[in-house]
């Protein structure tokens, strides 16, 4: 019999929290936008993005080579559950607990930082260490600070970089390669980034309102999300994790849906059920037009119309690569809890759903379900796409 993959502990931070906790009952109470204004486009207009405005924990002085945005944001999370790890390792050996971590912008807050240095000065700041940019240092980092000797891996695939760490994750414990993973995903916010989105018209001029007809793009923002996952029974086990890259286009994704569907039939078969075994839908939901077509297409196609379905970008925005990560960690605290019924994340701001998309049943505030199996999904550029199943065991 396959070992299953369980989650045992996990942190988050974003704007719409500091830890677990925070994270799920802002989320559940919070009328207010989250959102603040940034000038700091190479246009000149102002956009409204999702920044954490709280202080981070201090970033440990012994790794301060580490030290970049992107990395503070993924210690603030491995921070929470920094006990569990020690536990496990204690009981599996060093070199069979590794560390897989999803990312996109890496050290380019840093990257920011030195380019206007060097625009002020003439030379890039003394000391700056390009290798900060680096995919690759965000595993690192979390490896050496928690003094783990397993492979240190890190996933950049656009907006499903930490969902696909967290499928490797699941592959390396089920086939028994590692004993224990931390997996998750950290991206912070960058100038880059923030303009390279608006150099594709993509970025809302306000709060995004995904699926309504009034839909005009994203607001980035910035998180991090991580687990502890092992063959170690806990209540909450990933039972499926699906994927497919189908290359349709360098930006936008097949209008139809084809390579995303495929990842959701594969998480789905994966786990061994149906898609009216799901409960409740995570969706990608970032409030462009062409990511809100195709994703009610596929919902509607696979799904039907009545299951009940949310995104949570319009309050914590795009966190990019740490974005499946953060999705799924709301997912969990939602179901660890319920007991007999679980609570649905609701369309945050209510209002009408677009009539010119297919039919999904957005989710109002206030609604419970008792199913225990969760859907969360995630897209990228260029055809990148994975979809988790998730579920309580009673």
């Amino acid at each position: 019999m396959k070992a299953k993959c369980h989650i045992n502990a996990m942190g988050v931070v974003c704007c719409a929290g500091e830890n677990v906790d925070d994270f799920y009952n802002n989320v559940f109470s919070h009328n207010t936008s989250l959102f603040t204004e940034n000038n700091e486009l190479s246009s000149g207009r102002l956009k409204k993005v999702g920044k954490i405005k709280f202080p981070l924990p201090d970033f440990p002085h012994s790794q301060k080579q580490f030290l970049t945005r992107t990395n503070h944001l993924a210690f603030a999370a491995i921070k929470q559950f920094e006990n569990a790890v020690e536990d496990v390792k204690s009981r599996y050996e060093p070199s069979r607990i590794g560390v897989i971590a999803g990312t996109c912008t890496a050290g380019s807050s840093e990257v920011d930082y030195s380019r206007r240095y060097e625009d002020e000065h003439g030379h890039i700041p003394e000391g700056y260490d390009y290798s900060l940019d680096f995919m690759d240092n965000v595993s690192e980092f979390i490896k050496i600070y928690l003094d783990i000797k397993g492979p240190a891996i890190s996933v950049s695939t656009a907006c499903t970089s930490s969902g696909k760490a967290i499928a490797m994750a699941k592959r390396y414990v089920e086939q028994g390669f590692l004993d224990a993973v931390i997996v998750g995903g950290s991206d912070s916010f960058a100038l880059t980034t923030l303009n390279g989105f608006d150099s594709l018209s993509a970025l809302s001029a306000s709060d995004c309102q995904p699926f309504s007809a009034d839909r005009d793009g994203i607001n980035l923002g910035e998180g991090a999300a991580f687990f502890l996952v092992s063959r170690e029974q806990s209540n909450i086990t990933l039972l499926g994790a699906g994927e497919s890259s189908d290359g349709y286009h360098m930006s936008s994704p097949h209008p139809e849906g084809i390579g995303a569907e495929e990842a959701v039939r594969q998480s789905l078969s994966q786990a061994g059920l149906e898609p009216k075994d799901i409960a409740y839908i995570n969706m990608h939901g970032t409030g462009t037009e062409a990511n809100d077509s195709m994703e009610s297409t596929l919902v509607n196609r696979v799904f039907g119309a009545d299951i009940p379905c949310s995104t949570i970008k319009n309050i914590v925005g795009h966190t990019l690569g740490a974005a499946s990560a953060v999705e799924l960690c709301l997912c969990i605290a939602v179901l660890k809890k319920g007991k007999d019924q679980f609570r649905i994340i609701p369309q945050y701001r209510h209002y009408d759903m677009d009539p010119k998309l297919p039919k999904i049943n957005l989710a109002a505030q206030n609604q419970y379900c008792t199913g225990s199996i969760f859907l969360s999904t995630s897209y990228a550029f260029g055809g990148s796409n994975c979809s988790l199943v998730v579920g309580l065991e009673k």
